[in-house]
């Protein structure tokens, strides 16, 4: 008993490092993906930065010319040079943003990341198959890797108490030996002997004091420890599972309303330009209308690539995240122009 038990262990701690294996493969996976979207949102916000700086440093200049000429105030133009000062220190800040996430993927990689592809403008939302909550919990079950390794774990501690109690039963050992010998004395010469033996040998344990019982009860707590730990990593799997679903299906909804605000944030900027010329609207609600937009471009910039690595971390989360994954993703980026 005790030879078998421990070769079901071997078995089980093969398969319990085989999920070992593929949990750290899709984190692998997900810390890539997680540092090349933190890279590609840093350069998206410096270009959106620029973008920024680039035209309240416009309105500036045009204030400052209508207030040589007379035709505008002075303080229109320290608004304008307020914003536009604050715009170019959003811009440093973006820059040691883009140098740091791009270390950071450029550690993981081992070199350097190079030009970043970007986001293509069609992209439309993933998809999901199965698109149940609960036909991704019972994927999960069966193979997300922290379940399936402390699942592993549970059987190789449930297999170690058989292997304790085993000091409570007879062994049987099928012994075999083979020696062969020569010897030379001044009574013989060159004597050769071969003796081959086989036979069983079968011990019958009496008494063994209480370590048996001590060290199987000692087995039995570490059992229980492991189904503890499995029911834990199960839990906490399926809330990541549950976490990451509802994100990739409220993302979708963010992105459509996000798309909708900017055609309104761009809309409004281009009529607060004609009411301020018209005398209606003053030079500060250009302002608010230009941070609004800028605003609102960042948000979607961030809901899109959020949309995406939820797709990834669900599928981890799942335990069926792999190569082609991130084959489909890579289809939603082109290079850059």
């Amino acid at each position: 008993m005790d030879a078998m038990a421990r070769y079901r262990q071997g078995n089980t701690q093969a398969s319990y490092s085989d999920a070992q294996f593929a949990g750290k493969s899709q984190e692998l996976i997900t810390r890539l993906s997680a540092a090349y979207f933190d890279a590609l949102l840093a350069e998206n916000q410096l270009r959106l930065a620029n973008a920024q700086s680039d035209a309240l440093k416009e309105n500036m200049t045009g204030n400052e010319i209508l207030f040589a000429k007379g035709a505008g105030t002075r303080t229109d133009v320290l608004e304008s040079r307020a914003r536009y000062e604050l715009a170019e220190a959003q811009v440093i800040e973006a820059r040691d943003s883009v140098t740091n996430t791009r270390n950071a993927l450029a550690m993981i990689i081992g070199t350097d990341p190079g030009a970043l592809d970007t986001m293509r403008a069609d992209v439309t939302p993933l998809l999901l198959t199965p698109a149940g909550l609960a036909e991704w919990e019972s994927i999960a079950r069966a193979s997300n890797p922290d379940i399936v390794s402390n699942s592993y774990k549970a059987d190789y501690a449930e297999l170690e108490i058989a292997r304790n109690r085993a000091g409570h039963t007879p062994r049987v050992d099928l012994v075999a030996t083979h020696s062969r010998n020569t010897a030379d004395s001044i009574y013989t010469f060159n004597q050769e002997s071969t003796i081959n033996l086989i036979g069983v040998q079968v011990t019958v344990p009496l008494y063994a004091g209480g370590s048996v019982n001590a060290q199987t009860r000692q087995a039995l707590a570490r059992f229980e420890g492991a189904r503890a730990e499995l029911d834990a990593s199960t839990s906490k799997a399926l809330l990541e599972l549950r976490k990451q679903f509802d994100l990739l299906g409220s993302s979708e909804l963010r992105i459509s309303a996000l798309l909708k605000a900017e055609q309104s944030a761009l809309q409004l900027v281009e009529a607060t330009q004609r009411s301020v010329a018209g005398g209606v609207r003053i030079n500060l609600d250009v302002l608010n209308a230009t941070q609004q937009l800028f605003t609102t471009r960042r948000d979607l910039a961030r809901a899109q690539h959020g949309h995406l690595m939820a797709y990834l971390q669900l599928r981890a989360a799942a335990g069926v995240l792999d190569m082609t994954d991130l084959m489909k993703i890579s289809a939603y980026f082109q290079p850059t122009p």
